[in-house]
């Protein structure tokens, strides 16, 4: 498809590559697919193709899509306006909680650096989840639970599961 889609649109899109994990079986969970900030001829190639897939799989139910780039999720929006969309932003600010409402996301994607509990109620308030990043030690994991978001992305997923059944298993 990717190919496809870079002959039809005369552009050369670069590498191409995807690892695609698919765990049969497991726990019910949520996949984040972050759009990384390109031009706009090309975000609509990988925008049109991302909704294609996702639909051939109907998996819109556990798919959110974020980006950096409003444009990407404007696009997205445009494209697939049923998908769930998120709104990653560093730093975090209070007018990005007004923009995430303006692109018709229902999350933001709030770093451990500049969030805060005041940003997370604020956002909750606007009626957007919350995901805290990045959860890679405790003192990151401990600022993000006490600030209350509802999901924590890591770059090291054991360390957290095994974080968080400790914490459970304490309370």
């Amino acid at each position: 498809d990717v190919y496809r889609a870079e002959a039809a649109s005369g552009s050369k899109l670069g590498h191409k590559a995807v690892i695609n994990i698919f765990l049969g079986g497991g726990p019910p969970h949520q996949d984040m697919w972050e759009i990384k900030t390109d031009a706009p001829r090309r975000l609509e190639v990988v925008c049109k193709i991302l909704a294609r897939q996702i639909d051939h799989f109907d998996i819109y139910e556990r798919v959110k899509v974020t980006s950096f780039d409003p444009a990407a999720l404007q696009i997205m929006r445009r494209t697939a306006p049923h998908l769930s969309l998120g709104l990653i932003r560093s730093p975090m600010l209070l007018e990005d909680i007004d923009l995430a409402q303006t692109l018709g996301c229902s999350e933001v994607c709030m770093p451990v650096e500049s969030g805060g509990a005041w940003l997370v109620s604020a956002a909750h308030e606007a009626g957007l989840e919350v995901t805290g990043w990045l959860g890679n030690n405790p003192t990151q994991m401990e600022r993000l639970l006490a600030w209350g978001v509802d999901a924590i992305t890591t770059d090291v997923p054991s360390f957290a599961q095994q974080y968080m059944n400790n914490r459970s298993n304490l309370e």
